[in-house]
């Protein structure tokens, strides 16, 4: 496991723990988007992030302003939550779990349970998860985007990123331990007819 270690749990440097995956092993290294893909201008990008960003508060202080307490929606361990089976708006609360190594610095660990919203990114034309720690909520921190638009709850994922030069950017082992989703969206005009009915544990009102 990581060479340069710092302050992590000993059974989190085990490859069990992570279902087999190390930084050793042989998981495809990929070019982040950005250098792949013919980049919109600064502007756009900008633009783009800022829609979203508003879009994130609204819905979690809407969220906040009528939350009872009831969930849902519980996915299980190996179900999958995805973006495109909920509404734009969507809340959505989750455990994940985290070996990573930024470039040039020592592997770290984190386990933190998060808030998200699913966003529609209009440059990209597709739905993305925003997301904030809960712990931190009511700081308003800056807001992150969850790189896949599916969750299956218990899979590890291997993220492993270089540059043109195959020289290493970034890695990330990580899992979604539990998910649950806490309030549906209201949509967006254009996204209120492609509602799909979602998977997981129906949770009944008052339950």
């Amino acid at each position: 496991m990581p060479e340069r270690a710092v302050d992590i749990p000993e059974k989190v440097l085990s490859e069990d723990y992570w279902s087999g995956h190390s930084p050793q092993d042989s998981c495809d290294w990929r070019l982040p988007r950005y250098l792949t893909e013919k980049q919109p201008s600064y502007i756009a990008v900008l633009r783009d992030d800022f829609k979203m960003d508003d879009f994130f508060w609204d819905n979690i202080w809407d969220f906040q302003e009528q939350a009872d307490g009831t969930k849902v929606r519980i996915f299980h361990l190996g179900e999958t939550f995805s973006v495109h089976n909920f509404p734009p708006g969507t809340v959505v609360r989750f455990e994940s779990e985290s070996l990573y190594r930024p470039k040039n610095e020592d592997w770290g660990y984190l386990k933190e349970v998060f808030i998200g919203v699913i966003c529609v990114s209009e440059l990209r034309r597709q739905r993305i998860i925003i997301h904030v720690p809960e712990l931190i909520l009511d700081e308003n921190p800056d807001t992150h985007e969850l790189l896949s638009s599916e969750i299956i709850v218990g899979k590890v994922e291997h993220w492993r990123f270089w540059d043109k030069k195959h020289k290493a950017l970034y890695q990330d082992i990580l899992r979604c331990n539990w998910l649950e989703v806490l309030q549906y969206g209201k949509g967006l005009s254009e996204d209120s007819t492609k509602v799909v009915v979602p998977q997981g544990e129906f949770i009944p009102q008052g339950a």
